[in-house]
């Protein structure tokens, strides 16, 4: 969220290349972190020890 945000807290935005940059860099993060949350959360079930 930082990179998506960072534009507005530098006072970049009026620099369009350098707010593209942040904002399609923090996209990219955001798409890859949701794609990780899934194969995590199987591993973590996985792997959790029964009682």
């Amino acid at each position: 969220m930082a990179l998506i945000l960072a534009p507005w807290f530098g006072s970049y935005t009026a620099q369009t290349g350098a707010a593209w940059i942040s904002w399609i860099a923090g996209a990219d993060v955001v798409i890859a972190t949701g794609f990780a949350f899934k194969p995590s959360n199987v591993a973590h079930h996985n792997a959790a020890a029964s009682h």
